[in-house]
Order: C-alpha cells, then structure tokens, then sequence
C-alpha cells in the first residue's frame, strides 16, 4: 500500500471513530423538550439534560418541583454553559396552534442549547 492511500485509510478511521462517538454520546439522553408543556409535564425526581451546541458540554439536574421545572421555559430566564459559560435566554415564540416553543439564545441571537429528558440511570 502506497503512502496516500495509508494516509487516506488512517484519516477515514480517526474520523469514523469521531463520529461514533459523538452519536453515542449524544444518543444518551432522552426526548428533546421543545415545548412549555413538555415541561409542565415534569414531575420532582425527573431528570433533565442540557447541552451547549456551540461546545458540547452538558449538565445533568434533578428537578426538586415543579416550579423548577418551569423555570426553564420561562421568558427571559437565565442558563449559563456548564462548559464555555455562555449565557443563553429562554425566548418563548407561538409555534402551530396553541403551541408555545421553548428556545434558548445567546447574546447574538444564536440558538444554542438544547434541553432533554434524561435517560434512566443503568
């Protein structure tokens, strides 16, 4: 096997292998919660995931009321990037229907975290 073709197999390999891997680790968590009453349907002892788009850094909770879990659809609400400490506001807009969706922004406007329903712990 001649050199480019090694170099070519070997780049196909580290990028495959990266791929894999930010599948996996994504495919962790659970439904994406994109809607208010998505999160008016959490209940004390549910878990939530929230990831940065912009670094993938997540952060785990455990909701202790209801109330908390209304906090992140709230209007205005404040999160913080558990990895770049990016500071994103909820901004709620009226979807099909009666639908209100949630949507989290930075400072420029950029959508830029997602929100999901933890998977059960093994």
């Amino acid at each position: 096997m001649n050199l480019p073709r090694a170099f070519v197999v070997i780049l196909g390999l580290i990028v495959g292998t990266a791929a894999l891997s930010v599948y996996f680790n994504r495919a962790k968590v659970g439904e994406s919660l994109t809607t208010k009453v998505q999160f008016e349907q959490l209940r004390p002892g549910d878990r939530i995931v929230y990831v940065c788009r912009q670094c993938d850094a997540k952060r785990t909770v455990t909701l202790a009321s209801v109330a908390e879990a209304l906090e992140y659809c709230r209007e205005g609400a404040r999160l913080s990037c558990p990895g770049c400490k990016d500071e994103m506001q909820v901004v709620l807009k009226q979807g099909a229907g009666s639908t209100v969706e949630v949507h989290y922004v930075n400072k420029k406007g950029h959508e830029c975290l997602t929100i999901a329903k933890a998977l059960p712990e093994t």
